[in-house]
Order: C-alpha cells, then sequence, then structure tokens
C-alpha cells in the first residue's frame, strides 16, 4: 500500500434515533449548518431525486492545518435505515461469528499460498 494512502473511519454516537441521523447524513448541502468552518464550499454537479443514486458534489474542506481538500463526491448507493438495525442487538453475535469465520479462513488460505510459493522458490 502507498504511504500516501489514507483510510479515516468516523463514528458518531449522538442522541437521537436512527432516521434523524439519516436525515443528516443524506442532506449534503447541509453539511457547513452543522460541520460549521470545516466544510468551506460545497457545488452541485449533478442533481438527482432524493434518495436516488446520481447526485454528485464539489466538496472543499478543510481543519486546522494549512490547507484545504478539494473533493468530488457522487452517490452511488442509498442505505436506508433497515429493519436489521432494529434487531442488531440479538444479531450482532452472528455477524460477530460470520465474521470471525471469515478472517478464519483467509489466514488459512495465505498460510496455504504462502506454503505453495515456498515450496515452489525451494525448487528452484
Amino acid at each position: 500500500m502507498a504511504t500516501n494512502y489514507y483510510l479515516f473511519i468516523d463514528k458518531f454516537i449522538v442522541p437521537c434515533d436512527i432516521e434523524a441521523a439519516y436525515h443528516y447524513i443524506r442532506q449534503i448541502e447541509e453539511y457547513p449548518r452543522w460541520w460549521g468552518k470545516v466544510y468551506k464550499k460545497i457545488v452541485k454537479l449533478k442533481d438527482a431525486p432524493p434518495d436516488t443514486p446520481g447526485a454528485k458534489y464539489k466538496i472543499t474542506v478543510g481543519g486546522f492545518l494549512p490547507y484545504t481538500l478539494t473533493i468530488e463526491n457522487e452517490v452511488r448507493h442509498i442505505d436506508k435505515p433497515k429493519l436489521i438495525r432494529f434487531f442488531s442487538f440479538l444479531l450482532k453475535p452472528l455477524f460477530r461469528a460470520n465474521h470471525h469465520y471469515c478472517v478464519v479462513k483467509a489466514k488459512e488460505g495465505i498460510e496455504k499460498d504462502l506454503a505453495i510459493k515456498s515450496r515452489l522458490s525451494a525448487s528452484l
């Protein structure tokens, strides 16, 4: 992975129901109102009806460091609040077990692949 590649995962915990949170997230043009000075400028490049993919924005953001970033943001998928979220307290252990299973299978696959490569290298 390149040293200039960044991935930031943010989690907001706020005192509201999921419908209210969804209302905030889906209204990109309103971000400057509640993000404050972080969102410098938002320009709509392509319009789309509410709750459908296709909208495109050019967004300029900045923090306390002396630079800004301009990002093109296109809505490709709308993940509306789903019924499964209401039952997540029951399903989390199942999802955790499924994730663990996948990680174990990936580890086994990597180990097998490395063993094959090691044998091939040794035979050369």
